[in-house]
């Protein structure tokens, strides 16, 4: 058995990341709520994001707590519910790249569909994205003692020794949606590359009863940045599930897995989560230029306002 002092440690270290998380994500969705300028479908989905990583340091503090003591951890109540919760936390971190990716497209490929740009189709998104996660992490409940108490993390997981559903979990929760961003920004990489113009000619004539000069064509530039940025998330994401997928797959050939490495992978996936969470919020210039705008004030600029009676007086002075 591993010794109490690793676990103190890992649950340590998993509370201390989510502290720094809460904190990054509570400010965004500050920042953007109070100030007008933010309200757009961009950080619509970031604030929904931003959502489902307090969902997850939630579950990851309550895990943490419970798991400081052996007794703690042995008797913790709800353990099935907790896995349950703490899987649905990780689908919709994933499912929500999904969302901000398919976003994307809407403006990069189908600019001309207006109707896709507006906030009506993005909460219809969100909707969406949060039913999914929560249906399909409900299935490994079918499957016989998937989720429950792992006694190697001291944690309520979708264990990895069940393999036919830690491969679902992997597949359906976190592959599908990490895949359909690659599947997304792939397009739009090959959109931009087959764009011969940065800019369109006007063409007097109409399209659906609408014409051409009046439909917004995008700025390819920011496009090829935000997937650059959100490229650089998702694999965030991504990094921290390879452990537990490799943990499944080695368990399942040897029939046993070095014990340190259950809650390792579990602790690899909350530091991955709050890098990440870092990472968004440094991505996203306006929200970080007001954040440190609170936190270093400028003294405003005095400006002087010289009227026509000061400018004649001044004139009279100099003769």
């Amino acid at each position: 058995m591993l010794p109490d002092f690793y676990f103190t440690l890992h649950f340590s270290c998993g509370l201390l990341a989510s502290v720094i998380g809460l904190t990054f994500c509570i400010m965004t969705i500050c920042i953007v709520i109070i100030n007008r300028q933010c309200h757009d479908v961009t950080n619509l989905l970031g604030c929904n994001t931003c959502t489902t990583v307090i969902f997850y340091y939630i579950i990851i503090i309550i895990m943490c707590i419970y798991g400081l003591r052996e007794d703690w951890a042995f008797n913790s109540p709800q353990c099935a519910f907790r896995g349950y919760c703490y899987t649905v936390s990780i689908a919709l971190i994933c499912n929500s790249f999904a969302i901000q990716a398919i976003s994307r497209l809407f403006f990069a490929v189908f600019y001309k569909y207006r109707y896709l740009h507006n906030y009506r189709t993005h909460y219809i998104m969100i909707i969406i994205h949060w039913s999914i996660s929560f249906l399909a992490s409900s299935i490994p409940f079918f499957i016989e003692s998937s989720y429950g108490f792992e006694k190697e993390s001291r944690a309520c997981v979708l264990t990895t020794k069940v393999f036919a559903g830690s491969m679902y979990a992997g597949v359906i929760v976190c592959l599908i949606p990490l895949n359909t961003v690659t599947i997304v920004y792939g397009i739009i990489l090959y959109r931009v590359r087959q764009s011969t113009r940065r800019i369109t000619m006007i063409v007097p004539t109409t399209l659906n009863g609408v014409p051409r000069n009046n439909i917004a064509t995008p700025n390819m530039k920011r496009e090829i940045k935000i997937m650059q940025q959100m490229s650089t998330q998702s694999s965030l994401m991504s990094g921290g599930g390879l452990l537990m997928f490799f943990l499944c797959i080695w368990y399942k050939i040897q029939h046993s897995a070095p014990e340190v490495l259950y809650l390792l992978a579990i602790t690899l996936i909350t530091i991955c989560v709050t890098l990440l969470t870092i990472t968004q919020f440094i991505m996203n210039t306006k929200v970080k230029n007001i954040a440190m705008h609170y936190i270093y004030p400028r003294p405003p600029a005095t400006t002087i306002q010289t009227t026509t009676l000061v400018r004649q007086a001044a004139q009279q002075a100099r003769e």
